[in-house]
Formats: structure tokens, sequence, C-alpha cells
């Protein structure tokens, strides 16, 4: 997803752009966009195969040090899916969010799939002065094969430079 210049803020991480005034035009110098990325790989749930008890909160200070969270203003979440093979489905649907801010809709659905993986990546708008909770909600699963399995990984985070 690109940024977008306009009126003076960075926004288009998704609908609900970065938090208000986390970057004024005049943080911008040169035409450049003032953001990091930091690439990482820290799994935060696998072999997931059905709704139940599939609500979790993640600490992303566990993740990523509390000086990098606190300019973090947007973090890459993947939904990783491995599918065990036949004529079966592999389904989840959910919420990712900051404890505080709007939550992000993401779903997964895949049937007959014989023995494949995917992956999708989300931008989660990340409010470096509120919480430090990452939540993943599921609304919807249904796994009938016992070696279809879903994960989340935290792929990296955007921090804004200082």
């Amino acid at each position: 997803m690109a940024l977008v210049l306009g009126n003076g803020v960075i926004t288009g991480l998704n609908s609900g752009g970065l938090p208000d005034n986390s970057v004024n035009s005049s943080d911008i110098k040169d035409g450049e966009i003032p953001f990091n990325f930091k690439g990482q790989h820290s799994t935060l749930a696998s072999g997931i195969t059905d709704r139940g008890a599939n609500n979790r909160s993640y600490n992303l200070t566990s993740y990523i040090n509390s000086t990098n969270l606190s300019s973090t203003v947007a973090v890459l979440i993947e939904c990783f899916y491995n599918h065990g093979g036949g004529t079966n489905h592999g389904y989840w649907s959910g919420n990712i969010y900051q404890t505080g801010n709007d939550a992000r809709y993401l779903r997964s659905y895949h049937y007959d799939w014989y023995y494949n993986s995917h992956s999708d990546q989300f931008w989660i708008p990340w409010d470096p002065t509120g919480s430090t909770t990452l939540n993943i909600q599921c609304l919807g699963a249904y796994n009938n094969g016992s070696s279809n399995q879903f994960g989340f990984n935290l792929r990296g985070y955007l921090q804004a430079e200082s």
C-alpha cells in the first residue's frame, strides 16, 4: 500500500489512516517520507484449527522494544494458512486491532487446495501513545481437515523518524 501525502498529513494505510497529527508537512524534507520499516519475523499464534478459544491479545513490548514501539505508527501482520490436502474447508474471519483503535476486518477462505499454503499481510494502524496490546479476535472459523491450520506473525513495523 502506498502512502499518499495530502493536506499536510500522511494518510493511506487503510481507511482509518495514521493517528491524527502523527506526521505534519513540516516533518517532510526534500520530498522524503520520514518513516523507517523494521522487518522481523515473530510468531504470534500458530496451529489455529477452529474457533474455540482463538481470541488472543499480545503485548507488543514482548516483540518490539518499548523505545521503538513509542514511535511506531503501523504494524505489519501476516495471516498464514496451510491446507493439509483433500477436498475440505479452511475458513477464518476476524478482527485485528490495537486496544483502543478501530478494528481491521480480515478473512481467509480456502477450499480444496491440495497441500498448499498462503499468506496475506495487513498494515494495522498503531497509535504510539496508546495501548501496547494487539488483539486478534476470531469471529468465525471452520476447518474440517485436521491438518488445515491458520497462524499469525508479526512481520515488521513502520516507525516515524525522530
